[in-house]
């Protein structure tokens, strides 16, 4: 099977579409489109580290469902 492979402005047209909630729809864009770290997104979102790798990994799956189909 190949590897697909999105443009971000596709991406970006995901999350829009999809992630409802504003500061989801920010950390998300800035972990897959702009490459950010966890701690980096953490300061701009006033949460931590930890809680902003679970959403992300929460949201990816989310987000991921609707890739596949």
């Amino acid at each position: 099977m190949d590897d697909i492979e999105y443009t971000n402005s596709h991406l970006t047209y995901l999350i829009d579409e999809y992630i409802h909630d504003e500061t989801d729809r920010i950390i998300l864009k800035r972990k897959l489109i702009d490459g950010w770290s966890y701690s980096e997104i953490a300061m701009v979102v006033h949460l931590d580290r930890a809680t902003c790798c679970r959403r992300v990994e929460k949201l990816q799956g989310k987000l991921f469902k609707h890739l596949l189909k």
